[in-house]
């Protein structure tokens, strides 16, 4: 494909685009993201299982190399990672310029970006956003090298801004949605959100990818005493109240026992008041999620009641525990707002007991009934195991592969002439 034949998807269309279309021959998909594999963290594993069903030959992965953590040894059938921005180690005192001194660093980033599309003869850039600087610097290099561009939003991103940030992003989100054939959203709820705020753009859904087969349901074993009850993931705005307010409840060691499996340092939970005899911090690999999981009998999923994000980032927030949940078979206790796309797909599903509203208490009863109703476990359990299937790799994937294969003159209507899409309407 000629430069000239390739579709500027950021300038008005005044002629149909050439017969393009992705993927194809030697056209190779980059997909720049903050989070990267091996990182534990939520962007960075939907980036893992979505990359592992593309080859080397279709696909290249550029962004931050994750800290303390060794990067060797993936498999080179897989598309090759480029760490092409370091993430920054300073001491605590220095964390508040990181920020700053990374936005000096753009045009470097956006250089050797440049070079990965040069070397890789790519043919379509993938953003993937919760970081506007690596959305940023994605945009500018599709726009230098007239290809098309596709945000992956994990999360709302002018609606949770504000002050200086929130102008940025009101300048940035209208040019990457001008920008974009198809901008894909995390889950339904921040979908069908966007779409009713966001007229005259294209919205999919691109879901969390399953990397693991469905497994086979088994006899789940009675409670024990005390408790087993384990959280994968990190605690931060999105759900460290409903966290908080579940340890409140339960401080007995000799009544639970709660296992935080996380990449966040310990320092940070003794920051925030959550700490305690009967709770114990560690990492896991990937690979071993599920055996972890299955030393316990409960599964906490707490969601954020209230904190510091905007009401429509709660809202729409799907947490990437949720899916490993799901498939760990065992029972899940959810913690989240009654208004929360995830409480109404949990509740849809069927697949956990739900508890939605801050009340201790309430908390206290919906773990009692889990521990002495086994029936009510097996059913979320095998319930849990349905909901699994709508993360299949073949559905997931299939469609997003016939969405990039889609000819981009047949898009070039859609993202022309538009309501700008700066101001919600």
């Amino acid at each position: 494909m000629t430069r000239s034949a390739i579709h500027d998807a950021t300038a008005p269309r005044s002629e149909p685009i050439a017969q393009s279309t992705l993927p194809g021959p030697n056209a190779k998909i980059l997909l720049v993201s903050w989070g990267l594999p091996p990182q534990l963290a939520g962007s960075s594993i939907i980036v893992e299982n979505l990359s592992r069903h593309f080859t080397n030959d279709e696909m290249v992965l550029a962004g931050e190399r994750p800290a303390r953590i060794d990067c060797s040894g993936r498999d080179p059938k897989l598309p090759r990672i480029y760490y092409v921005d370091k993430e920054w180690t300073w001491p605590k005192r220095g964390q508040r310029y990181v920020r700053w001194i990374r936005w000096l660093l753009l045009p470097l980033m956006v250089m050797r970006l440049s070079r990965i599309v040069r070397r890789e003869s790519c043919r379509a850039v993938v953003a993937v956003f919760p970081n506007e600087f690596h959305m940023l610097a994605a945009y500018l290099v599709a726009r230098h090298f007239r290809l098309p561009l596709y945000p992956y939003f994990h999360n709302t991103y002018v609606e949770n801004r504000s002050g200086a940030a929130g102008a940025f992003a009101r300048w940035l989100q209208p040019r990457v949605f001008a920008a974009a054939p198809i901008v894909f959203a995390w889950n339904d709820g921040l979908r069908d959100y966007y779409k009713a705020h966001y007229p005259g753009v294209r919205f999919e859904t691109l879901a969390y990818v399953l990397d693991e087969p469905l497994p086979v349901r088994v006899e789940l074993p009675p409670a024990r005493v005390p408790v087993r009850i384990a959280l994968l993931g990190n605690l931060n705005e999105s759900n460290i109240d409903a966290a908080r307010r579940f340890l409140n409840a339960f401080q007995d060691p000799n009544e639970i026992r709660f296992t935080v499996f996380t990449a966040t340092p310990d320092w940070f939970y003794a920051k925030v008041g959550i700490r305690g005899p009967n709770i114990t911090y560690t990492r896991v690999a990937q690979t071993e999620v599920t055996a972890a999981l299955h030393q316990h009998d409960i599964l906490f999923l707490p969601h954020g009641l209230e904190g510091g994000y905007s009401d429509v980032e709660y809202q729409t927030i799907f947490p990437t525990r949720t899916t490993s949940y799901v498939l760990a078979g065992r029972p899940i206790l959810a913690h989240s707002p009654r208004n929360a796309f995830v409480t109404h797909w949990l509740r849809r599903h069927d697949c956990a007991e739900i508890v939605d509203q801050p009340d201790e208490s309430a908390l206290k009863a919906a773990l009692r009934r889990l521990c002495e109703d086994k029936k009510r476990r097996d059913e979320l359990v095998a319930n849990s195991l349905t909901a699994a299937r709508e993360f299949l790799p073949e559905r997931v994937v299939g469609c997003f592969r016939q969405q990039l294969a889609e000819p981009l003159d047949s898009l070039s209507e859609r993202t022309s002439n538009r309501v700008p899409a700066g101001s919600r309407e």
